[in-house]
């Protein structure tokens, strides 16, 4: 979901069919996995950054 951080939190949380108490399914995890890669890539402001466009 592109720019989700601009969005109101109800609005991401009904876009993945998730409340705050229960998260994203495994399957959700999985395929989120798959398709972005792990958590724990360098952001763009890290030093050396590991941004596509720098």
């Amino acid at each position: 979901m592109e720019a989700a951080h601009l969005l109101p939190a109800a609005d991401v949380l009904s876009r993945f069919s998730v409340t705050v108490e229960s998260g994203l399914r495994p399957e959700q995890v999985s395929g989120a996995r798959e398709r972005y890669g792990p958590n724990g890539e360098k952001p763009c402001w890290a030093s050396p950054p590991k941004c596509a466009n720098t």
